[in-house]
């Protein structure tokens, strides 16, 4: 018995050494020198990220950055080089060596967010079967978008995002048919998306946008039943949204906006259920906004501007429980949703044909919470006291309305607020008084309107004030020398008052143009005429 516990026990070492030789198999030297050849190309490494290569011999085994190895027969089958975040400091300049091709048994190439690795995506990566990910997004690489990408079989992501490609989609990229991500955004890429795109059945993330793309959407998305992210934004899309697209189950992001689409919204984008993001705006989309999509009980995200919408917006948005952002500004909308179950932190409903006068929505005016709010050329008729507002206000425009009255409890409720805009109003109260906005302010627009007084001194204390427009008003009395400590004013604009006397010198006031001073009763000084 004690023999054969030896015998089982002198197995059991030389199988474990077996198990170590293999593990611990080291790259060959055919690979180690194209790796090589991949650095030499790179010719500017500021933050040391291929130090590693060549440091040893033994390529694999975690010795080389980025760089893996399969176990048995130490072929390199994967290089996964990104910075750890997207940072300017953080890049390599150079380009992609034509000897990655020699690395027959790749299977996974990541080299994204470098920014200065630029040429063309070598043509030796056609003949590397075993590729399953491709991603070289966000660089700097040139030329046609190439055809040989369709040769790769086995690819399931694809990501060439953010470089400077050109060319068409080729029409074969539809027989992938193992892809699952397909991220070509940011390019210069033309011509249409390929009709047979749904021969893609096993996609569930598409990214288009930003190109040059024109033509239809294609009817035969409809069928990619795991897609859950299409974005084909920015590009010259026209035609109609197929009605089909309804039947995406697991749809969760559908960016459609930026483009030239036409005729209505389909009403069966109120199906999928898992609709989280739905954006529109800066089409040509016309008609009712259909009640469907009340339906999309997850929806957080809905943005409609810039169309021709018309009519009343639905009634069942009262059941969008998680609605965080709602836009609908230039359209022809005449009627805004009689309830929500809470003010969206980011609302904008400006430039429509309401009449809001003095109701506004109780969901809108008697909110204790609200981001950006923007509800310019609505038909406000009513005065700024009886605004109940928020102090969590970030963003308010109420610019275009009739509204009449002090903006001194208002901007002494708005405690965080950074950019007002109260221009094209109503407002009539003396502006000596004093200045109670948030110290925070970037923005404060209060252009046509009937302030009157002298400019306090104490507004020197907006240390944080951008842009100021006060112009087309009743001011009179000195500029104060005190805005010479507005450092980071960039913007502004004291036209149309009766102000007089000479500016102070010195910058910023000095330094904007004649049109910030103009037409007013006897300003000098620069940049004006002498005094």
């Amino acid at each position: 018995m004690g023999s054969v516990m030896q015998l089982l026990a002198l197995l059991s070492v030389y199988a474990l050494c077996l198990f170590r030789v293999s593990a611990d198999a080291q790259c060959n030297g055919a690979e180690r020198k194209a790796l090589l050849k991949i650095k030499a190309a790179i010719t500017q490494d500021p933050a040391g990220v291929l130090n590693s290569w060549g440091r040893v011999p033994d390529c694999c085994n975690g010795n080389w950055k980025g760089v893996g190895c399969d176990v048995n027969t130490g072929n390199v089958t994967m290089i996964n080089l990104s910075p750890p975040i997207s940072n300017a400091t953080l890049y390599m300049a150079g380009t992609l060596s034509k000897s990655i091709g020699d690395l027959t048994e790749l299977v996974f190439l990541r080299l994204t967010m470098w920014q200065k690795i630029t040429g063309k995506i070598p043509n030796s990566i056609a003949p590397l079967q075993n590729l399953n990910q491709l991603n070289l997004s966000e660089n700097d690489f040139i030329g046609k978008l190439p055809s040989w990408i369709a040769s790769l079989r086995k690819l399931t992501e694809l990501s060439l995002g953010g470089n400077r490609l050109r060319g068409i989609i080729p029409p074969a990229i539809t027989t992938m048919s193992n892809l699952e991500g397909l991220e070509l955004e940011g390019h210069r890429i033309t011509g249409t998306i390929p009709s047979a795109m749904g021969n893609l059945s096993r996609l569930y993330i598409v990214r288009l946008n930003n190109n040059l793309l024109y033509g239809s959407l294609p009817e035969s998305i409809s069928s990619i039943q795991p897609l859950y992210l299409l974005d084909v934004s920015y590009n010259g899309l026209v035609g109609s949204i197929p009605s089909s697209y309804g039947n995406l189950s697991s749809l969760i992001w559908l960016y459609l906006n930026n483009n030239k689409l036409t005729y209505t919204i389909p009403s069966s984008l109120g199906r999928p259920r898992k609709l989280a993001r739905l954006e529109l705006e800066d089409n040509q989309l016309t008609g009712y906004i259909p009640a469907s999509l009340g339906n999309l009980s997850m929806l957080s995200y809905l943005d409609l501007s810039r169309n021709f919408l018309e009519g009343p917006i639905p009634a069942s948005f009262s059941l969008l429980t998680y609605l965080f952002t709602f836009k609908v500004s230039g359209n022809r909308l005449t009627n805004p949703p009689p309830s929500l179950p809470s003010l969206p932190p980011f609302l904008d409903l400006s430039s429509n044909e309401f009449k809001l006068g003095n109701s506004i929505p109780t969901w809108i005016s008697n909110s204790s919470y609200g981001v950006e709010i923007s509800l310019a050329g609505c038909g406000i008729d009513m005065r700024l006291e009886d605004w109940t507002a928020t102090p969590f206000f970030i963003l308010l425009d109420l610019s275009a309305n009739n509204i009449r009255g002090r903006a001194v409890e208002f901007s002494e409720a708005t405690t965080f607020l950074r950019h007002a805009n109260l221009s094209n109003n109503q407002l009539s109260y003396d502006f000596s008084s004093g200045v109670n906005f948030s110290r925070w302010l970037q923005t404060l627009d209060l252009h046509s309107n009937k302030l009157y007084g002298s400019i306090p001194a104490s507004i020197a204390r907006l240390t944080d004030l951008k842009t100021l427009d006060r112009s087309k008003n009743g001011l009179s009395g000195k500029i104060p020398g005190e805005m010479l400590n507005l450092r980071n004013l960039s913007q502004l604009n004291v036209s149309y008052n009766n102000l007089c006397g000479e500016i102070p010198q010195g910058k910023p006031l000095n330094e904007f143009p004649v049109s910030s001073y103009s037409q007013n009763k006897c300003l000098c000084g620069l940049p004006l005429g002498p005094c």
